[in-house]
């Protein structure tokens, strides 16, 4: 959590049981485009549609904050 508190109050998408989310109460949290996705035991709670949803709002965070391709569009 001292990560989570150095990133400025981050976007988090919790993949937690119900009994550790309340940890994270500080945070604000989003469905849709986190800043953060934390990851935890869920059970047997995973499938196809979560882990995909999970794969896509990583991949699009990565694409946005990459600097490598910031530079080779700024070139």
């Amino acid at each position: 959590m001292l990560y989570l508190r150095q990133l400025n109050n981050p976007s988090c998408h919790l993949l937690l049981s119900e009994d550790v989310k309340s940890d994270f109460a500080e945070f604000s949290q989003s469905d849709t485009k986190p800043d953060v996705v934390v990851i935890g035991d869920i059970g047997d709670r995973w499938n196809y549609f979560m882990i995909n949803k999970v794969f896509k709002m990583l991949i699009n965070r990565a694409i946005a904050n990459c600097p490598a391709q910031r530079k080779i569009l700024a070139s």
